[in-house]
């Protein structure tokens, strides 16, 4: 199994190499620039110099009858001996005198004065070591007769110890700044990167306690930047699923408690009537009761499964043309006796007709009679449910109000919620509204709740008239 590739060895491998590599690229880089500017510092002094001295003395060197006592003069009148040593060599390359007095018994300038007689200027310049190994840079001019014939040359030598010494210093104090820099690159770089793997180590460990079912942990939050804002994202994410699985769970005892119920209502009046099968009355109201409830569990069951659909994508809709206005109205005469027998007035202002929308009846009608359940479930006796319609531009609203009893700022936002229900003492499963939210948005319309506590609640449906291309 392959070495797991951490952030820190990454970052080691990848970007300390990389710097290291650039510093050592510069340091390098930096110190033959250097180099060759002092080198070229001291050539343009020999060269300089050559100029100067050579112009006052060829003349005498080319008119002289005997070179070595000419160049044995020219030596001891040489005025630059601290700066450079000035020697003169015959027409074979030998060094004939010295500014310094030691005349070498070795050939040591007689390549370089080769490669001058070679130049277009008669001149080169060669850095190398003298007989006594002493680093030096020295510059050979040629002197020539008046018939153009090389009769000698001067040679300028400079040394370059106090250059290499000043070299070395400079390298050496390049090198520790490279140093330290790469030692302050490294540290700077393991602790931002400890300050990014810590937290990720810990968004980690809570990420699997969460997958293991530990809802109510949290990643402490450390800075204020993208870490903070995922630390953040991990503690929201846990609490929506947290509150998601308390919510589930009330749903499951919700549900348990609605199945229960006409289920014990169908049992016990079965059981009745099998007791009592010669009683017409008992007959009649039994049949009547397990009827009532079988269509009740009936609807449960259907709510059930579109709220499945829709979790699963599945909820489709059929689109035709549809008069919403006639299902607003079938919807009202549905509810009319609940209503009256629950002592709530039923208000129905709709009158003018709407124009038609391509949409799925059926599906429409399950949203309306939703909202409408809603409102007089959670109205007392002597409230008002009024519900209205209107032609708005092009599209078409639908107005259920109701003056019960209002929901509270704090569960407002979250009613179309699935599984979510703001009162768990009234009868559902709350998921009605999720469903509903789902097929207006289906239709590209809008469901909006409008509340305030105690004072009742409104549900504005916005439907749009132009045709809808069926998915």
């Amino acid at each position: 199994m392959a070495a797991k590739k951490t952030i820190t060895r990454r970052w080691l491998l990848y970007g300390f190499s990389f710097i290291a590599v650039f510093l050592l690229v510069a340091a390098v880089t930096l110190m033959v620039l250097l180099r060759s500017f002092y080198y070229q510092s001291a050539q343009d002094v020999l060269s300089g110099r050559a100029n100067l001295f050579g112009r006052s003395v060829s003349s005498s060197l080319q008119q002289t009858q005997d070179f070595s006592r000419e160049a044995a003069r020219l030596v001891e009148s040489f005025d630059s001996k601290e700066q450079m040593e000035l020697q003169v060599l015959s027409a074979d390359g030998w060094i004939l005198a010295s500014s310094t007095g030691f005349v070498p018994a070795s050939g040591e300038a007689a390549e370089e004065f080769r490669r001058a007689r070679g130049t277009d200027d008669g001149r080169a310049v060669q850095t190398t070591h003298n007989s006594n190994g002493e680093h030096i840079m020295a510059l050979t001019a040629t002197v020539t007769a008046a018939d153009g014939t090389v009769i000698g040359a001067l040679r300028y030598v400079v040394t370059l110890r106090l250059i290499d010494r000043q070299l070395i210093l400079i390298a050496a104090l390049v090198g520790i700044i490279v140093l330290i820099i790469l030692l302050f690159t490294a540290l700077s770089g393991l602790y931002f990167i400890r300050s990014i793997v810590h937290p990720v180590e810990e968004i980690g460990r809570a990420a699997r306690r969460i997958a293991k079912g530990d809802y109510a942990y949290r990643v402490e939050k450390h800075s204020r930047d993208e870490i903070g804002d995922l630390c953040d994202t991990i503690n929201y994410m846990a609490t929506e699923i947290e509150r998601a699985e308390r919510l589930k769970n009330e749903f499951i005892s919700s549900v348990s408690h609605e199945l229960r119920t006409p289920l014990t209502a169908i049992r016990g009046w079965s059981e009745t009537l099998q007791q009592t099968p010669d009683d017409p009355e008992t007959v009649r109201c039994g049949m009547q009761i397990i009827t009532d409830e079988t269509e009740r569990l009936s609807g449960m069951v259907e709510e059930l499964l579109d709220f499945s659909r829709m979790q699963s994508g599945k909820l489709t809709l059929h689109f035709e043309t549809v008069d919403v206005a006639a299902i607003v109205r079938e919807t009202v005469l549905l509810f009319r006796e609940r209503a009256e027998n629950k002592g709530i007035h039923l208000q129905f202002v709709g009158k003018d007709a709407l124009p038609p929308i391509s949409g799925d009846a059926d599906r429409l009608r399950q949203v309306f009679i939703n909202v409408l359940d809603n409102a007089i479930k959670y109205s007392d006796s002597g409230d008002t449910v009024r519900v209205d319609y209107a032609a708005v531009g092009k599209m078409v609203q639908v107005v259920i109000g109701d003056t019960g009893n209002g929901i509270s700022a704090a569960d407002l936002p979250q009613v179309k919620m699935k599984f979510y229900k703001a009162n768990n003492t009234r009868p559902g499963s709350g998921i009605g509204l999720a469903v509903a939210d789902e097929i207006i948005e289906g239709h590209g319309g809008t469901l909006d709740i409008y509340s305030k506590e105690g004072f009742g609640t409104s549900v504005i449906i916005t439907l749009p008239t132009e045709q809808k291309e069926q998915a």
